[in-house]
């Protein structure tokens, strides 16, 4: 509707503006900007804005990926959207927001009702990934990026992306020059198209799987 539309262009601009005073924009401002685009069920533009939620608004976040995962995926899928989330935040180096809403998605989620390890491979992929950040160490990181390739295979944005978080984290020279983060194809049919390749980016950066068991 018109309103809703006035609204949008509204935040956006309130974003723009908010970024002369923090790198990322206003966490408050991305909530509210986040919380218009989830009435709309443009879940790829609100999960845009949520990357740059503070620690408080993780909880909004994690349960906006529930609902995705709910109305959007398969049983099979909802490892998927967790790790592109936890991902995304690692490549901004906000380790504390991707431990946070791992924790929530996984104790949230009414399809994961086992504790670690999981079944769900993915799910115990970022479980490990992020012990070896804690760990300072590049090389579990490649080991785990290697002995779940199958898994993490199935988005193509999930290697480009351990490879950014191989660089901010330890000074990795990435081996692929592709564009850092973004949706793949799978997981842009699980958010939809929505406004994050136009509208969203123009306001904020989108910073661009044999598994364990």
């Amino acid at each position: 509707c018109e309103f809703r539309w006035e609204s949008k262009q509204w935040y956006q601009r309130r974003v723009r503006g908010s970024k002369m005073y923090t790198e990322h924009g206003d966490p408050r401002i991305h909530k509210a900007c986040a919380e218009v685009y989830l009435l709309e069920t443009d879940y790829a533009t609100c999960c845009t804005h949520c990357q740059y939620l503070d620690l408080d608004g993780v909880q909004f976040y994690s349960q906006t990926l529930i609902e995705v995962a709910r109305v959007r995926a398969y049983n099979s899928e909802l490892g998927l959207i967790i790790t592109w989330a936890v991902l995304q935040f690692l490549t901004l180096k906000r380790t504390e927001h991707a431990r946070r809403i791992f924790k929530l998605y996984t104790a949230q989620h009414p399809a994961i009702t086992t504790p670690f390890p999981y079944q769900e491979p993915l799910l115990n992929f970022i479980q490990f990934l992020i012990q070896a950040i804690d760990r300072r160490s590049p090389q579990l990181v490649k080991v785990l990026r290697d002995k779940y390739s199958k898994s993490l295979s199935r988005d193509p944005s999930f290697s480009v992306s351990i490879e950014k978080i191989l660089r901010v984290y330890f000074n990795e020279v990435p081996q692929s020059s592709g564009s850092l983060g973004g949706l793949g194809g799978l997981m842009q049919s699980l958010f939809g198209g929505g406004e994050s390749a136009g509208t969203a980016q123009s306001a904020v950066p989108v910073v661009e799987d044999a598994d364990l068991d």
